[in-house]
């Protein structure tokens, strides 16, 4: 206890009086709490700068059946294909699914057609013929799937 206002220690006949409240522990509360709001932050960018990793969130390519692969994209491997290559699913927030396969020239357009009979008819290029076809199927879940086929034209 301290002694009043006005009075000299402790001698004489002031009053004591208790001690007030001081305004230190609103402040302390304020800083614990934005020291646990920027701690995780700070971690988080710590480990990204350190993160000798190309995908510190993880997330990286994985491998998968090609089966799993292809039926993401609701398709199936054609009789008469080889994958070529692991095939490959990749995610975080986003899942993208990698396949490749060779099958025969002949059979594309039909499986193209069985497995995606929405989609536009693959577009033949004027360019220079190469002896190979690449098919590019994007789908994603507004039911949007584009065929991409550079063909030589005959």
């Amino acid at each position: 206890m301290r002694p009043a206002r006005g009075t000299a220690g402790n001698t004489g006949g002031g009053e004591e009086v208790p001690r007030g409240r001081t305004g230190w522990w609103p402040t302390a509360v304020l800083v614990a709490l934005a020291a646990l709001v920027l701690l995780p932050v700070l971690i988080v960018l710590v480990s990204f700068v350190a993160s000798d990793s190309e995908y510190p969130l993880g997330g990286g390519p994985e491998q998968r059946p090609c089966a799993e692969a292809l039926g993401f994209g609701g398709a199936a491997l054609p009789d008469g294909a080889e994958p070529v290559g692991a095939c490959t699913m990749q995610g975080w927030q986003d899942v993208h699914y990698s396949a490749a396969f060779r099958m025969p020239r002949a059979g594309v357009a039909e499986w193209l057609a069985h497995t995606y009979p929405d989609a536009p008819a693959p577009r033949r290029s004027s360019a220079e013929t190469p002896p190979w076809t690449c098919v590019w199927i994007w789908t994603t879940r507004r039911a949007c799937r584009t065929v991409r086929t550079p063909t030589p034209s005959r």
